[in-house]
């Protein structure tokens, strides 16, 4: 099975549960660390942030949310299903789109500004790059032939969510904040959504239309 269930996914849950409401709480009643947080980051923009890495990091952000993320993912559950992924194909679609009721629903409860400007809290492109990542990770990665693909694979994927992460945090409508919290909320879903597949997928493969799928 790609996904198998795992004790630990309920105490990983948990944890990144309260670190993000923690996390999320301080924010909003402006603790001096998270003041000294904002500073920093807003010096550190103002002053050392170069042109070409803005240039480098749009296109991995304009990639990670909105219709263009919707195509990536789809394009990618479509050659999962000709290939006979059937149930993870299916488990990703359903992921994500649970996953975007979810951001969406904390992003109108948090109505998150900086300097006056509206930011978006949780950052969705954090959210669906950290989702992107876990497909990658847990359903290509593994099929490589080699470790040394498999090493390159996962060098690749990371350095796509540092530079979707770094552009996140040079737009003006995201703060580092947001990102973090972005980041907490995808890493809580996905211990639920993991588990899910854990013991759906074997009742799945029961189904008509699923029976000669892997998973």
């Amino acid at each position: 099975m790609i996904i198998n269930p795992s004790k630990s996914r309920l105490m990983i849950f948990i944890n990144s549960s309260l670190a993000f409401l923690i996390f999320t709480i301080s924010v909003f009643i402006k603790s001096s660390f998270i003041a000294l947080f904002v500073a920093a980051e807003q010096n550190l923009l103002a002053n050392f942030t170069p042109a070409t890495l803005l240039h480098l990091t749009t296109p991995f952000v304009m990639f990670s949310h909105g219709i263009l993320f919707a195509l990536l993912i789809f394009i990618f559950m479509f050659l999962l299903w000709g290939l006979k992924f059937k149930i993870p194909a299916a488990w990703i679609l359903l992921t994500t789109l649970f996953g975007w009721l979810i951001v969406n629903v904390f992003s109108l409860i948090f109505n998150h500004q900086v300097a006056g400007q509206k930011a978006e809290y949780p950052a969705h492109t954090i959210f669906f790059a950290t989702l992107l990542y876990f497909f990658l990770a847990k359903i290509v990665i593994p099929e490589l032939k080699t470790i040394f693909y498999r090493i390159v694979g996962q060098v690749v994927i990371v350095a796509g969510w540092l530079l979707t992460f770094t552009g996140t945090i040079l737009l003006n409508n995201y703060t580092l904040s947001g990102a973090i919290a972005g980041w907490l909320l995808a890493i809580a879903w996905l211990q639920l959504a993991a588990q899910f597949y854990g013991k759906g997928a074997p009742r799945a493969y029961r189904m008509n239309g699923f029976s000669n799928s892997w998973f």
